[in-house]
């Protein structure tokens, strides 16, 4: 199961992506930024900066993955 949420808040939108899998490994977490290994991550996270805002990888509390962005609103989308 995934559940997505898409929250604007102010001058910016977060999006949350969740699943019930079994996670990431921390090896993975910890260097995808900078690995050709995990293009996907790496894509998706120099997207985030790119625009201005954050990316996270992170492991559910109990299993699963949770993916955070977070993206400044342009300020004629105010």
């Amino acid at each position: 199961m995934v559940l997505v949420s898409i929250r604007y808040e102010g001058d910016q939108v977060n999006v949350v992506i969740q699943d019930d899998g079994v996670g990431v490994p921390d090896s993975i977490r910890n260097t995808f930024a900078d690995s050709y290994l995990h293009f996907g991550l790496r894509h998706m996270h120099e997207q985030a900066l790119d625009l201005g805002g954050t990316f996270e990888v992170a492991n559910g509390e109990e299993r699963g993955t949770i993916v955070r962005v977070t993206v400044p609103l342009p300020s004629d989308a105010r």
